[in-house]
């Protein structure tokens, strides 16, 4: 993140601006948070920060579409997340996935400044897929833009699972799950991502949450974090004969588990 600020002076002058902008409204009785932190503001104005830098490098050289999406995304998200804690807007971290709309907003934009395409040799020739190498556990690693799954049927199968989606939204009742013996690893990384896990007390299940933005909602107990990576795992998951692992990595993370 330092990184970001070394590189564009300027974000670091938004950021401060902005951020003392706000500060400054809530002191003039403008903004009134009642018993909430004004910390809360930080994290959402650093994903405005991101979202600047992403544009920035859009319209200065990359011209990649995922930076224009992901900039577009980081700072309309962060800027509604602020409206929502100074209850100008109702918007919370779980509402991201109304931001869908962006995506087709991203792909207008670049086709509109996307620089031309240099010709390429004829004798070249590029195939792109859906799937990747396989990982270290020789599941098929699947990619997506944009993905939203729930696993909530009675019965259920649990297989091993490997996806890299940019925006993703992941429901899994693994109380209704026919988990197969052994360890069944999952894994699911991507820029922005929404995990919501149900677990009973049959279930044996480690997880682990990594992310840049990260906030997780752990058996009704709730952290925020920068940089921050946190590990649930049920009593006796190792000795248990079926169990699941996930690994769920994201640079913006909202991640819950609830037990039915």
């Amino acid at each position: 993140m330092g990184g970001i600020f070394m590189k564009r002076p300027f974000l670091t002058v938004l950021f401060f601006v902005g951020l003392g902008a706000i500060l400054l409204g809530m002191n003039l009785g403008f903004f009134d948070l009642g018993e909430t932190s004004w910390t809360k503001l930080i994290i959402p104005a650093l994903l405005i920060v991101m979202g600047a830098s992403s544009l920035d490098s859009y319209t200065k050289k990359d011209r990649e579409g995922i930076a224009l999406l992901w900039g577009l995304f980081t700072f309309t998200f962060g800027s509604l997340v602020i409206l929502g804690v100074l209850d100008l807007f109702e918007f919370t971290y779980g509402d991201w996935l109304k931001l869908w709309p962006i995506l087709l907003v991203a792909i207008g934009l670049h086709q509109l400044f996307k620089k031309p395409e240099k010709k390429k040799d004829k004798g070249k020739r590029i195939i792109y897929t859906n799937w990747d190498k396989d990982d270290e556990n020789n599941v098929k690693k699947k990619r997506r833009p944009v993905e939203s799954l729930q696993f909530k049927e009675q019965g259920w199968e649990v297989v091993p699972m490997n996806r890299v989606v940019n925006i993703g939204s992941f429901f899994f009742d693994f109380s209704k799950a026919n988990i197969p013996l052994g360890e069944t690893p999952i894994q699911l990384s991507g820029n922005v991502g929404d995990v919501k896990i149900l677990v009973d007390e049959d279930v044996a299940i480690k997880v682990t949450f990594k992310s840049n933005v990260l906030s997780t909602d752990i058996l009704d107990k709730k952290e925020n974090g920068l940089r921050s990576e946190v590990e649930y795992e049920t009593p006796g998951y190792e000795e248990a004969e079926r169990r699941v692992k996930l690994f769920v990595d994201y640079h913006v993370l909202d991640a819950k588990i609830k037990r039915v």
